[in-house]
């Protein structure tokens, strides 16, 4: 076993600590140190920005290694390197070249302080990549670590070392010590809710990838209702089945209930084009080219008009899917979830209703004719367990999160009046993402007040301009709105004239991935039922 230095990986993302824990798995003649920083004289004009390696190891015999991390699929396209991650495709500097830069900074900080002049050499460690099969950009694989060689990476550093051909070092057990004191971070500094948060989300995301094992059950059932609470993961399993039997050639109608969710699931389908995807009334129009008859009213329309229109028209057409896959199965009537089924090939096509009992929000209904005992799913994939907790008590139940250690606390701030509401949020999203470097995209506001949101919508709030869901600037929406949708960190507004209840307080507070802030006027807050206050510094005027 090498020596670690942190003896236990303290922060930092995903990536690194998967990295932290395979090169613990090193001889002991290893001296491993992560997050190294150092500085850099002011005269010094090595053009490296920010002194600071992911990993340097240390060898009495082969001199010092320092080692890059890449976390996500990395790719060189003609000199330009790109990340991709849950929040898209990003670009990125030459991870050689900050390895190279890092290496010779760091040469001159050990000749300086400790008078010797040990070999150095670099590498770049990709541990979601795939192996490469030719050059990494410009660089030979030799100089590269992959997500395989983790598995064995002694083999992977006895590589490395080999391909750089170091001459034998003779370094002494206590220079080795010596150094490795001297790398290893001396303080403790908290890290930013941003950087928190961002490391609770990559492994949120790998967990979810587990709740996948319940469309293996899935398989066997044409017919099946899946019930879940908030965070097991429904709509991706709904959509990763659409995906499955779009692949497998098969036409997929792929439904909800919400728009914002509709809008969700669309643009995540939109690559294959035998999905049709949305919420259930703009997919029918869209389909149809339904029009309300003058004779209807809108409640009527809404309730079976539209859907029996859409059923006639498909019938017309001859139109048929061989897979009918439905999130937000709770708010779907008997009536809707009958004739969908109607619409499908044959008795042997998929009909697979995705539902949580405690987010009907807008209708209640049975579940048709499917089985009566649903699937279950019991394990909270979304959410950090203090969130989980504060969901769970909002309805008076107890959901077991994923997640392997623990998140940010959630706060919740009484705010005297409107206007104190009002600016206890500035205050938030300010502090959020100026001062904790949460990005906007991850920031979301929430509120069952209808009236409220409206007021906000479209105004600044600080630097932002407030908007609905899928909009450029800070999304401010109702909960009933954004249900079926997440966000890393969530503003929940709760004033006292909005309409609140458990269920309202269930959803809301469930969207929030890793940073929850609520703020509510006094008689909003004795609706929940948190047994205490939590008033970060400054939040509060």
């Amino acid at each position: 076993m090498a020596q670690m230095f942190p003896p236990e990986f303290g922060s930092g993302p995903w990536s690194e600590e998967t990295v932290y824990d395979a090169f613990s798995d090193l001889s002991d003649e290893w001296f491993v140190v992560h997050d190294v920083a150092f500085a850099v004289d002011p005269g010094d004009r090595d053009p490296l920005e920010d002194g600071q390696a992911d990993f340097v190891l240390l060898h009495p015999t082969h001199g010092v290694l320092v080692v890059e991390v890449k976390g996500g699929f990395v790719q060189a396209d003609r000199g330009r390197w790109t990340t991709t991650n849950s929040q898209g495709v990003h670009q990125i500097r030459d991870p050689f070249k900050q390895a190279t830069r890092n290496k010779w900074a760091l040469l001159k900080q050990l000749r300086k302080k400790f008078g010797i002049d040990p070999w150095v050499m670099h590498a770049v460690c990709f541990p979601s990549t795939a192996e490469a099969d030719g050059p990494v950009g410009l660089y030979e694989p030799e100089f590269a670590m992959f997500q395989g060689d983790l598995a064995s990476p002694q083999a992977a550093i006895d590589r490395v070392v080999a391909a750089h051909r170091p001459r034998p070092q003779g370094l002494s057990l206590r220079q080795l010590e010596q150094i490795a004191h001297r790398l290893a971070p001396t303080v403790t500094i908290q890290p930013l809710l941003g950087d928190a948060a961002r490391t609770a989300e990559t492994e949120l995301l790998r967990l979810t990838e587990q709740q996948r094992h319940i469309l293996q059950f899935a398989r066997s059932f044409p017919r099946a209702w899946i019930s879940g609470g908030a965070g097991t993961g429904k709509t991706v399993l709904a959509l990763e089945k659409a995906r499955q039997l779009a692949h497998e050639g098969l036409h997929v109608l792929l439904l909800c209930f919400n728009e914002p969710l509709g809008r969700y699931l669309r643009e995540q389908a939109s690559s294959h084009p035998t999905i049709t995807a949305g919420n259930y009334h703009n997919v029918a129009t869209r389909i149809a080219g339904l029009v309300r008859p003058p004779d209807m009213s809108e409640a009527a329309w809404l309730d079976h008009g539209f859907s029996d229109a859409f059923f006639d028209h498909c019938v017309s057409m001859d139109q048929s899917w061989d897979a009918v896959i439905i999130d937000e199965g709770q708010d779907f009537t008997s009536v809707w979830l009958e004739t969908l089924e109607q619409l499908l090939v044959d008795d042997h096509s998929t009909l697979l209703v995705f539902a949580d009992e405690n987010q009907a929000l807008f209708r209640g209904c049975g579940a048709a004719g499917l089985p009566s005992a649903p699937l279950q799913l019991d394990l909270n994939c979304r959410n950090t367990p203090q969130i989980g907790r504060r969901v769970g008590e909002a309805i008076g139940i107890h959901q077991d999160c994923m997640r392997r250690t623990d998140g940010l606390e959630p706060t919740l701030v009484v705010a005297d009046g409107r206007a104190g509401l009002l600016r206890t949020m500035r205050t938030e999203v300010h502090q959020l993402i100026v001062e904790q470097s949460v990005p906007l995209a991850d920031v979301v506001v929430l509120s069952p007040s209808r009236r409220l949101i409206d007021h906000i919508q479209g105004t600044r709030l600080g630097r932002w301009t407030a908007v609905t869901a899928f909009e450029p600037g800070l999304v401010c929406e109702t909960i009933q709105r954004f249900k079926g949708l997440e966000a890393s960190a969530v503003i929940l507004l709760l004033p006292d004239d909005g309409p609140i209840n458990e269920l309202l307080l269930y959803v809301g507070m469930s969207r929030a991935r890793s940073i929850l802030r609520v703020i509510a006027e006094p008689a909003a807050r004795a609706e929940l039922r948190w047994s205490e206050v939590f008033t970060p510094p400054g939040d509060a005027e």
